[in-house]
């Protein structure tokens, strides 16, 4: 390949890795949801607006109004987020498709390890996680 060939591939290569998402066009994490639970008014978990941190197979971990909360599928009767199309219908958890789905939409689609659970309840100057259960 003669020597301009060459550099005029080595430009379009490294203009190439210009394109796209990067580190800087990231969003904050999570999407916001806003779920309605069974808990009665005026209980301050009977509608949680916030942050998606992660879901599991028995629910979602959201972090809002400063405090982390955890939301049984059970105890849900809304849940409002982007792109999923998840309705809670009594208690029903999401199959297998729909919580994939939900984590990738989460700040941590892998789950919230003990070690990290531990430093964001620290930060969130909380000693548990509030559980919302049906």
């Amino acid at each position: 390949m003669p020597g301009s060939l060459r550099g005029l591939a080595g430009v379009l290569l490294l203009g190439g890795c210009m394109v796209g998402p990067n580190a800087q066009k990231l969003g904050p994490g999570g999407v916001p949801v806003v779920l309605g639970t069974t808990v009665a008014e005026p209980a301050p978990h009977h509608r949680i607006e916030g942050e998606l941190l992660a879901a599991d197979d028995s629910g979602l971990v959201v972090l809002s109004g400063g405090r982390l909360v955890r939301v049984e599928y059970g105890a849900l009767t809304r849940a409002s987020m982007p792109v999923s199309r998840y309705r809670p219908t009594k208690g029903r958890p999401p199959d297998a498709g729909e919580l994939s789905i939900i984590r990738k939409l989460s700040r941590f689609p892998q789950g919230i390890a003990p070690a990290l659970m531990g430093r964001l309840l620290v930060a969130q100057n909380q000693t548990t996680v509030d559980v919302v259960r049906r």
